[in-house]
């Protein structure tokens, strides 16, 4: 089974999220940028799932941290950030792909699964 880390602020976002993705994944999830580089300090996981706001990261800069605690990672931007930071994200940091805020969960589910 593999292992997905959502990094989200918000419990009414990362809650259906977690709860979408145990279906077929094992899911952590963590309120700050600062815990979820904890987990990445101790564990391996296949995607994290990153928001970018209200997570103690700064913005697109925030992947490139995680990239770094995690580069066998794949890195899903789940953020309501506008385009241009988004963008940043794929083009400069290496996240795999964005998903903007707001978004079914199915649009999260597949950007997850196309990331494995």
């Amino acid at each position: 089974m593999s292992r997905v880390l959502i990094i989200e602020d918000d419990p009414t976002h990362s809650g259906p999220a977690a709860e979408a993705l145990r279906r077929r994944h094992e899911v952590a999830v963590r309120t700050s940028l600062a815990e979820g580089l904890r987990v990445l300090d101790s564990a391996q996981v296949d995607v994290i799932v990153l928001d970018l706001g209200g997570t103690g990261g700064d913005g697109a800069s925030a992947v490139r941290v995680v990239r770094a605690a995690a580069p066998l990672s794949e890195v899903v931007v789940w953020s309501g950030w506008p385009d241009d930071v988004l963008i940043e994200c794929l083009d400069v940091y290496g996240a795999r792909s964005v998903v903007p805020k707001p978004c079914g969960l199915a649009a999260l589910v597949w950007a997850v699964e196309s990331a494995m």
